[in-house]
């Protein structure tokens, strides 16, 4: 009984209809085969409201990485440990929540292509959680979700 209650506290459902509908693990939207859904977002603000020390944010489209951590906590040190070994600088900017640049946000970072695999890679096996999306603007609010 124990284990069913904290299931459907976890995932939001009972065990039996988990099968049959998406579900959100661990802050990423997955199928019922485990594969992972890409999300699109509207604004910078639901991106940094998504994040957290062990959850970060990749936009495909643009290849940036929204993150937060103060320097030398563990998504900061991955991400700067793992360009490092591609021998590459980690140039990283300060995101912030209103127009005055008062209130710190989030921090991003841009990835080329193999830096992306490289870092999300290193940041999943440090146990943080990555969401892949995009932030769509006011254009492409009914397109397609980006090919993977």
């Amino acid at each position: 009984m124990f284990s069913a209650a904290l299931y459907a506290i976890r995932h939001g459902r009972r065990r039996d209809d988990a099968a049959n509908h998406p579900r959100a693990v661990g802050g990423q939207t997955t199928t019922a085969d485990d594969t992972q859904a890409l999300v699109r977002v509207s604004t910078a603000n639901e991106i940094f409201f998504m994040l957290d020390s062990r959850h970060t944010f990749y936009d495909v489209i643009e290849r940036l990485l929204y993150f937060v951590n103060a320097p030398g906590e563990s998504a900061f040190a991955t991400i700067e440990a793992s360009l490092a070994g591609l021998g590459s600088t980690a140039v990283f900017e300060q995101i912030y929540l209103d127009p005055h640049n008062c209130f710190n946000g989030a921090r991003r970072i841009r990835l080329t292509p193999a830096h992306a695999t490289v870092v999300l890679v290193a940041l999943r096996l440090a146990g943080t959680r990555t969401t892949l999306g995009w932030l769509a603007d006011g254009n492409d609010a009914a397109a397609a979700p980006p090919p993977r």
